[in-house]
């Protein structure tokens, strides 16, 4: 892409990246965008736009503050895929207000390949993480990429589940350079090295309230499905489902405890029409073709995955725990007499190995391999 053009789209990028139907008022009014950094205020007003982009268009500094944001890109290795680009996903151009320039960091190919959406709630059960993690680490495993927002809770889970089992893509509410929250810094950055993170957010964008169902649209444009696990009645979880219907994308949903509130809204997807989900196998019977008959056909020739050996002390360790009471690595300690940083390497191996699953405050629940 020539460096005006792509100039032209960052400056349209940080006019209006969170007010996406004044950027598309702007472009039909600019097709070329050349003119845009030149607009004259009356002619600005007169195209209905949030005043909060009128004020951006005419800062003063708005051509520098596109210099640095490219120039960081390039320092990052952050791609910037413009609406034009031949690179752009071609299945996001399908949904209603599709951002106009994507931030990329990571593996960009993912976003050519099949993906599928795993979403749920903040507030999620030790059943809702354990379901999210398993089928994403399924899904992963047999090529799907797994997308979802790295949040707290259900979203958290299954980026831990993808990346055991194969790739993931994190789709931000914020710039790259603000992971939200600050507590997957860490899982922002295995995920980078393994996969792709992905934002329609200039850099420096605080993670504000009103920009993740703006990401919900992307989750779900992005997806051939979308498996909603866990989430309550009225929840973002839904809105990304009722987006994904939208874009004409088949929704699911995991069955739950009819007296849990966590699951009052999957349950009440199931009720209207959603596949229920209990396996992989269901949500790839959903998919459609091509891409159905080349992962059945991936897992038909797949060698069977083998048991990870354990050595004496991460056995030991293991059978200490339980898969349905999360254990502290405080209690652990006591229990195998042994320190905690000696423990958390132990855990790490075993995390590793898909033999645990690590909770939020250092607790921990047993997983019980299987291939």
């Amino acid at each position: 892409m020539k460096k005006q053009r792509l100039e032209d789209w960052v400056l349209l990028s940080l006019a209006s990246a969170d007010a996406p139907r004044s950027a598309w008022r702007l472009i039909k009014a600019f097709p070329q965008l050349a003119d845009l950094g030149d607009a004259d205020p009356e002619e600005l007003s007169r195209l209905r736009l949030d005043k909060k982009v009128i004020e951006r268009l005419l800062d003063p500094e708005i051509k520098m503050k596109v210099s640095s944001t490219i120039e960081t890109a390039r320092q990052w290795g952050v791609e910037l895929i413009p609406f034009d680009e031949e690179n752009y996903p071609p299945q996001l151009r399908e949904i209603y207000d599709p951002p106009f320039l994507l931030y990329a960091w990571g593996e960009t190919g993912l976003l050519g390949q099949p993906g599928v959406a795993v979403v749920g709630t903040r507030q999620a059960s030790l059943y809702g993480l354990q379901v999210a993690e398993r089928l994403a680490e399924d899904l992963a495993s047999r090529g799907v990429v797994v997308i979802s927002g790295l949040a707290l809770g259900i979203d958290t889970a299954a980026h831990r589940g993808a990346l055991r089992g194969g790739v993931t893509v994190a789709v931000f509410g914020a710039g790259l350079d603000w992971v939200y929250p600050h507590q997957n810094r860490s899982l922002a950055e295995k995920i980078k090295q393994k996969g792709l993170l992905l934002s329609e957010y200039p850099f420096r964008t605080r993670p504000i309230r009103f920009h993740f169902p703006l990401r919900n649209r992307i989750i779900a444009g992005l997806s051939l499905a979308c498996v909603v696990v866990e989430a309550a009645r009225r929840s973002g979880s839904l809105i990304t489902a009722c987006l994904a219907l939208e874009s004409n994308r088949e929704v699911l949903a995991v069955p739950g405890n009819v007296s849990s509130k966590v699951s009052q809204g999957t349950n009440w997807l199931i009720q209207g029409g959603a596949k229920l989900v209990q396996s992989w196998e269901d949500v790839v019977e959903e998919l459609p073709e091509p891409w159905r008959s080349e992962i059945k056909m991936k897992e038909s020739t797949q060698p069977e995955r083998k048991r990870p050996i354990l050595t004496s002390e991460e056995e030991e360790i293991w059978q200490q725990l339980s898969g349905d009471q999360p254990r502290h690595i405080d209690d652990l300690a006591e229990m195998t007499n042994r320190s905690i940083s000696e423990l958390l390497v132990s855990m790490l191996n075993l995390e590793l190995k898909g033999y645990v699953q690590p909770l939020a405050g250092k607790f921990y629940i047993r997983r019980d391999y299987s291939s």
